[in-house]
């Protein structure tokens, strides 16, 4: 991922998909320090309450999961962002977009999960 000019923080990918399917409803993005410095503290924020993150600060260079969590989430595509930022550059976010994609097949069967 390109890093914004004068951001010391990066994230790759910055685009992720999530679908409510086995194997793919989290992807890790890695996170690193794209100036001199080797290790940066970072905080993460979802823009919305259905996405889980795996941590919300650390210090790079860090893995950081986001993970799908669909409960009460209507069929169809979705999007989000996940902000990163740092306080060495407080001006300086990161977004990763987040596209997810809620299939129906999923809302079928959870009737039977209590039974």
């Amino acid at each position: 991922a390109t890093p914004v000019p004068g951001a010391p923080l990066t994230a790759s990918p910055q685009q992720i998909e999530l679908r409510n399917q086995v194997g793919q409803a989290a992807r890790t993005v890695t996170l690193a320090s794209a100036g001199e410095a080797s290790s940066i503290a970072w905080q993460a924020a979802a823009s919305v309450d259905w996405l889980q993150l795996s941590a919300s600060e650390g210090q790079t260079p860090a893995a950081l999961t986001i993970e799908l969590a669909p409960k009460g989430l209507s069929a169809g595509a979705h999007s989000a962002t996940v902000t990163l930022t740092s306080p060495q550059a407080p001006d300086r976010p990161v977004g990763i977009r987040v596209d997810a994609r809620i299939d129906d097949g999923y809302r079928q069967f959870l009737p039977l999960v209590g039974r």
